[in-house]
């Protein structure tokens, strides 16, 4: 499998950041903080896909306002480690802590492509590896906080009361150590090579304790919630995933989508032209795509659906939807919905009298 062009994520891993920064901060600087990112919570679930540049930012930037070192472990021990999605939910149903860590190993790429986990064991000791990719450059401790916090609570099932000798490493230095531990009640080491945990190896072969917490999911479940929306391996499936949640909201610019994968415009450009797409034909079909949900789900009129994608003009808006669909917004609706005619369609009616006196 390539490589993906650009790291992604879930925005499950949001957890409760927003009502917690809320709580602290306010409405108004909530909806900056992630109007910011173009994350809009009323039009996207915990399995939409955002980009990992994104998410990470909310993180460093939510830390830096609340002027609290200890946020991104607050939002950490506000999160059961299932509330990250079904990858986990499969995870802790597995007989051993061996087995529950090595399902997460295998099914994490589905999840996320801006990191991963990495299991190893010696004689003694197990070390259970957080580790980013494509990432090169960001200050990503913040993040790391709020997964390995998480980890020591996956540990924990099945580990009970010995889970206080669990290790945090946590790469790189300057992160408030003794905070952290005070604060997790673990001991952290600083200065490692990879964010991760580390545990005695016997560990490993501890069985579950009791029946899985809540219904089990099948790996058949789990591989069909992720691949439902999967995450984009080509340049213009990223385009794509970026668009959807801003069509009638902001601009649909080139630059902007650059600026939010951190590339320049030209060299997103020469990617997409490498695929043999462009940006303009892919933001049509968003647009067209967004307009069919529309006119599917509601009785909105078609001048109303056309600004609801971004367009100002209906006419504007009709020729375009001709060419991508070969019908007008008006013949899809009666094909799709019969029966059903719009308001923009029918006109001004006559008053009631006068059609009587006809």
């Amino acid at each position: 499998m390539s490589r993906p062009p650009f790291p992604f994520t879930r925005l499950s891993g949001l957890g409760p950041l927003p009502r917690l920064f809320e709580a602290m901060e306010g409405a108004t600087s909530l909806n900056r903080l992630l109007a910011g990112e173009d994350i809009h919570l009323d039009r996207m679930t915990s399995g939409t896909i955002v980009p990992f540049l994104s998410l990470n930012e909310v993180f460093n930037r939510a830390t830096r306002l609340s002027g609290d070192v200890l946020f991104p472990i607050r939002v950490a021990q506000a999160m059961r480690p299932e509330d990250y999605g079904p990858m986990v939910e499969f995870a802790l149903a597995a007989p051993t802590l061996g087995a529950a860590i090595r399902r997460i190993c295998r099914l994490t790429p589905l999840h996320s492509s801006a990191n991963g986990f990495v299991l190893r064991a010696d004689g003694r000791s197990a070390e259970w590896l957080l580790r980013y990719d494509g990432v090169r450059g960001l200050r990503i401790g913040h993040h790391a906080l709020h997964i390995l916090v998480p980890m020591v609570a996956f540990v924990q099932r099945y580990a009970g009361g010995l889970a206080g000798r669990v290790v945090l490493h946590v790469a790189g230095s300057g992160m408030a150590r003794g905070a952290i531990e005070n604060a997790i009640g673990s001991p952290v080491r600083d200065g490692a090579t990879d964010f991760g945990i580390v545990f005695p190896a016997e560990w490993l072969a501890l069985a579950r304790p009791g029946p899985p917490p809540g219904p089990t999911i099948s790996f058949a479940d789990t591989i069909r919630f992720y691949r439902g929306e999967a995450l984009p391996r080509s340049t213009r499936d990223t385009v794509e995933v970026l668009l959807r949640p801003i069509v009638g909201l902001a601009d649909i610019d080139l630059d902007a989508i650059a600026g939010r994968l951190n590339t320049s415009r030209r060299t997103l450009q020469q990617r997409l032209n490498a695929e043999g797409s462009n940006f303009r034909d892919i933001a049509l079909g968003v647009r067209v795509t967004r307009a069919k949900e529309l006119m599917l789900g509601g009785d909105a009129a078609i001048a109303q659906v056309a600004l609801s994608v971004g367009y100002s003009d209906q006419a504007h808006f009709t020729r375009a939807f001709k060419t991508m669909t070969g019908l007008t917004p008006q013949e899809f609706r009666r094909l799709n919905r019969p029966g059903m005619m719009d308001a923009a369609e029918e006109g001004p009616r006559p008053p009631a009298a006068a059609a009587r006196g006809r």
